[in-house]
């Protein structure tokens, strides 16, 4: 009975640690390419659990240029391309990823796009 109650003991730790919160998702768990973007942006990262994937593209107002829903994906390396809106101008934007219950956002450069 000793054995067994020291064994539990000894594995419950190991248990709960396994079920802590994932890594939180960070600028550095993403890569964006190619810089400057044209006409397609390729998002390559680390989605941290199973959840939801949304991509958007916003103007450097907040104003919404393009919205992608990638429905569940299961955690692990993430690569996703967006085919860019041929209205998008020159210059700077938001790119705004949502994995799960994590919000990024990271600048990028718009070059050689739209009229």
């Amino acid at each position: 009975m000793h054995r067994t109650l020291l064994l539990l003991a000894l594995l419950m730790p190991l248990y709960t640690s396994a079920q802590a919160d994932p890594q939180p998702l960070t600028t550095a768990d993403l890569e964006i390419y190619p810089i400057p973007a044209r006409d397609q942006l390729i998002v390559a990262f680390e989605q941290p659990q199973d959840g939801s994937l949304t991509v958007g593209v916003r103007a450097m107002d907040g104003r919404l240029i393009q919205f992608l829903d990638f429905g569940q994906k299961m955690a692990g390396p993430q690569r996703v391309g967006l085919q860019l809106p041929t209205t998008m101008l020159d210059g700077s934007y938001i790119l705004e990823l949502n994995s799960g219950r994590q919000v990024l956002r990271v600048k990028f450069v718009m070059a050689g796009g739209g009229s």
